[in-house]
């Protein structure tokens, strides 16, 4: 499993049998299950898939987590003198669009059986915009505005909606192994 953020596809990406940037409990829970278990991981990645977008809206929501540094006095006037909101990485609400909404031109949904992504296609931005604010620019003009990321308590969340898909898999598994019977 991993959660790796991608410096050309800012997202998270959760996939088997890689290591995990924030989400090391992650990687033990799954790697003790037979691989039969976890062969087609579809229906845990359906469980999981709410839970990243979930937590990246509430990121946007509450401004950073931590907060995001505040825009330039400079630019901020001259952001709201153009009738855009005070809201920071949010001037005409695309790239919110593109991470909140499945579905969103701008929106990246993978659902395969090893591999789940949620994320944002930076090429559809001028100056790959998502991952200059995501990373914050090489010169330090642009602050780190962190957004792509898993927090301990979506961790958490996950683990247990991976659980409940699992619970059902892992029951079939030792049934048809002669191991449990099935309830």
């Amino acid at each position: 499993m991993a959660g790796i953020l991608d410096v050309e596809k800012p997202g998270i990406y959760l996939e088997w049998g890689a290591p995990w940037k924030d989400t090391k409990e992650l990687a033990g829970f799954f790697e003790q299950l037979p691989d039969e278990v976890i062969e087609d991981l579809r229906p845990v990645w359906e469980e999981v898939f709410p839970v990243v977008r979930k937590s990246l809206k509430k990121t946007f929501a509450v401004q950073g987590r931590p907060r995001w540094k505040p825009l330039s006095d400079k630019y901020l006037t001259e952001k709201l003198r153009k009738g855009f909101p005070r809201r920071i990485l949010y001037r005409t609400g695309r790239m919110y669009r593109g991470i909140a909404k499945e579905g969103s031109p701008d929106n990246i949904y993978i659902n395969e059986k090893d591999m789940m992504a949620w994320g944002i296609d930076p090429y559809n931005f001028p100056g790959r915009y998502p991952i200059v604010h995501d990373l914050g620019s090489r010169s330090g003009r642009i602050p780190q505005r962190e957004f792509m990321r898993l927090y301990p308590e979506d961790v958490k969340e996950i683990v247990q909606k991976a659980w409940k898909v699992l619970h059902g898999k892992i029951e079939d598994y030792l049934h048809r192994k002669g191991l449990q019977r099935k309830r």
